[in-house]
């Protein structure tokens, strides 16, 4: 499912966990629009599933992972804090989830890149410690084929 490669669009021969790691606001398009799903060789609707319920890595029964949202739309930052330390409010700017979700940039405005890069890199400095940890065809794959990674 994760290493089969795109044969249409803008990501042509990326892996759909590749695209992932790259731009998920485009996977979780062509997944909501059908393209993944007419071709199941890629598992859209699975791999969603994965990317959307990401379990926080570790020891940290005791976090959860916010989401601020910028002034105008679109996804500011994302960091873990503890559960103890969230005050949500109404009017509130920003928002916690219990996992990592590769979906909310492209939920709170569908074309923000930023905010995807911005999920994308938190992903990876809390799962592999840096930005800039290259992530290779075989790495996507071996992360998103663990089934450890993600929540039921």
């Amino acid at each position: 499912m994760v290493r089969t490669e795109l044969m249409f669009g803008r990501y042509v021969g990326m892996t759909v966990s590749q695209v992932l790691f790259t731009d998920p606001g485009w996977f979780f398009w062509a997944n909501q629009v059908g393209a993944l799903l007419n071709h199941s060789i890629y598992g859209g609707e699975e791999l969603a599933r994965r990317a959307s319920r990401i379990r926080i890595p570790g020891n940290r029964d005791g976090f959860v992972v916010e989401y601020a949202c910028g002034l105008g739309e679109g996804l500011a930052a994302v960091q873990l804090v503890p559960v103890d330390a969230v005050h949500e409010t109404g009017g509130s700017t920003s928002f916690t989830r219990p996992f990592i979700d590769l979906s909310i940039p492209s939920q709170l405005a569908p074309r923000d890149k930023t905010g995807g890069r911005i999920v994308v890199n938190f992903l990876k400095v809390t799962y592999f410690g840096s930005t800039g940890y290259k992530m290779t065809r075989e790495r996507c794959a071996a992360f998103f084929d663990d089934p450890r990674n993600f929540l039921p």
